[in-house]
């Protein structure tokens, strides 16, 4: 019974050791594996990685690295790549095996080159010196000698409160210098008011942390809001000071010209559309339908003197967007893990444009704030970016974008707000195994090894097994039910899906079991101690002197058959 147990777990393992193991690849059972998958590096730093070119296909010629610098050094199927100043931008790395049937199998090195901003200024763009109450200006950040310019976020600030932050929508890998600019309208507030600009860059967790930033100096702020003219004792007043009108919609103003400089003949409204009525020195302007984008309204009276006392009525139209959607730039489908990304919000048909706000959200968190560069008045469309980078975490998360039109205390309120429909994210990844594991159990016990990374989408499993042999198990968890001493050695689990491969080793010791020896020993003597019965029984007693077998008794006939008696002799008594 001993030996037939034994010829059925050989049995057994032959019968794994010979099964197919499956693929979601035809071609490429295995991919290469960069350690690690995604590198970052400084311009002018040293930089290396590795790669495990295959477990299984490879031989000594079918597989390499291609690199446009630096060196590779071989060690099995591992090539190490090393450079000692990274001086490229666009750097391109794969790691690749041939298979028997010429199918090349590549992994690429996803390796980003980054410079941190050398300096950060702001300004104001064509202007100097004081700005007046009411007007526009435009504010300017440059940033220095920064890469790469699409991983940089601009924030400008007006004291401690953050205006607003923009991105580029260059796609420029190498070191470039980069303008941002954001529109202001001065206030009375805004007098001495400190403006200054924020660059950061931000290349993911796998970047340096925190994320480098560099800051330019503070530039003060000089608004007149009073003016001051000696000629001119008073202005003309508009109710209201500020007129916010839809589109289409009717709109009126009225304005007193003076209150005691004027007279009949020199005071009067300048208007591009509309009627004006006057009522003694105040006029009322009307107009049915606003469809004009700039309109300029102003109302005078000229003094004694032949100056001319003016003011202007601030008017803005706008138009509240008629669709916002969101979507990602150049890709459909699956995202991969560490793979930058770039999220669109397109706005369609709005104005004024400089006064939207778009937020990219990812669930109920905020991701960036943005601004268009844009002056035009007239209704646009407007596309704004914002760069991702792609995790686990992200897989199922919902991204949106919400546009806002904020026009002041004098638009409508609250500012009108449209929001996309949710974008779900299908990320593909697959968790870094640990290091090598070490397990020891007794020959004769069960051996459970459990490799089970989690995965999107679900992955696919390859065992090797000591002394490099394939096993035809396909599962996460390889079982031998009971171990023996061929089963010592190292297991290799090879993990496999769209986002990679990655690896967990198993040092598999198996001990002798004391107790297996003992009740193999017990049974030795216990047949030792049978054959010496039998031994004894057959050979010896069958020997003895005056000894008989049982059997020759059963071999007497059947039926009594009577013997002659022995003749004796009558004549001897």
């Amino acid at each position: 019974m001993f030996f037939q147990f034994i010829l059925l777990v050989v049995s057994s393992l032959t019968f794994l050791c010979t099964h197919q193991v499956s693929s979601h690849d035809l071609n490429c059972t295995e991919y290469p594996v960069f350690t690690p998958s995604r590198l970052v590096v400084k311009y002018g730093d040293p930089a290396n990685a590795t790669c495990v070119a295959c477990q299984k296909d490879c031989t000594k010629d079918n597989f390499d690295l291609e690199k446009a610098w630096g060196e590779v050094r071989k060690n099995g199927t591992m090539l190490l790549w090393t450079i000692d100043r990274l001086t490229e931008w666009d750097m391109d790395i794969q790691c690749f095996y041939t298979t028997d049937s010429g199918d090349q199998c590549i992994s690429m090195l996803d390796i980003t080159t980054y410079q941190p901003p050398k300096s950060v200024s702001i300004s104001f763009v064509n202007h100097t010196g004081q700005m007046f109450e009411h007007q526009q200006y435009r504010l300017q950040c440059s940033v220095q000698d920064v890469a790469p310019v699409q991983n940089l976020t601009v924030t400008f600030y007006r004291g401690s409160k953050a205006l607003g932050h923009l991105q580029s929508n260059s796609e420029e890998k190498k070191a470039v210098n980069e303008t941002f600019t954001l529109n202001i309208t001065a206030s009375k507030d805004d007098d001495g008011a400190l403006y200054r600009c924020e660059a950061k860059l931000e290349l993911g967790p796998d970047g340096p942390q925190p994320p480098p930033v560099a800051r330019s100096q503070t530039l003060t702020a000089s608004v007149y809001w009073l003016l001051t003219d000696l000629n001119c004792t008073e202005y003309p007043v508009f109710t209201p000071s500020r007129l916010v009108v839809k589109h289409g919609d009717p709109a009126n103003a009225t304005c007193v010209a003076c209150q005691k400089d004027c007279t009949e003949n020199l005071f009067d409204l300048e208007k591009a559309w509309g009627e004006v009525r006057k009522n003694g020195t105040t006029l009322l302007w009307t107009i049915d339908r606003l469809t004009e984008w700039d309109m300029f309204i102003m109302c005078y009276y000229n003094t004694d003197d032949g100056d001319q006392c003016c003011s202007n009525l601030e008017l803005t139209v706008y138009l509240v967007y008629k669709a916002v959607s969101i979507s990602f730039v150049n890709h459909t489908g699956p995202m991969l893990e560490h793979q930058q990304y770039r999220l669109q919000c397109s706005v369609q048909d709005v104005a004024p444009v400089q006064n939207l706000t778009v937020t990219f959200y990812r669930g109920s968190k905020a991701l960036g704030h943005l601004q268009p560069n844009s002056e035009e008045k007239k209704a646009v469309n407007e596309t704004f970016t914002l760069n991702i980078t792609a995790s686990k975490d992200d897989d199922g998360a919902l991204y949106r974008c919400e546009a806002k039109l904020e026009l002041g205390p004098d638009g409508p309120q609250p500012p009108p707000v449209e929001t996309t429909e949710k974008l779900t994210a299908t990320v593909y990844y697959i968790d870094e195994m640990p290091n090598p594991v070490s397990i020891t159990i007794t020959e004769g016990d069960p051996l459970h090894l459990n490799c089970s990374p989690v995965g999107n989408p679900k992955p696919t499993y390859t065992w090797t097994l000591p002394s490099d042999r394939f096993s035809s198990h396909s599962d996460s968890v390889l079982t031998i039910d009971t171990a023996g001493f061929e089963d010592n050695g190292q297991y290799i689990c090879t993990v496999s899906n769209e986002a990679g491969n990655v690896t967990m080793v198993f040092n598999v010791d198996i001990k002798a079991n004391p107790f297996m020896w003992i009740i193999i020993a017990c049974s030795s003597v216990a047949l030792l101690v049978i054959i010496a019965f039998v031994l004894y029984f057959h050979y010896y007693k069958q020997h003895r002197k005056g000894s008989y077998n049982l059997k020759d008794v059963f071999r007497f006939p059947a039926r009594h058959i009577a013997l002659p008696l022995v003749q004796q002799n009558c004549d001897n008594p």
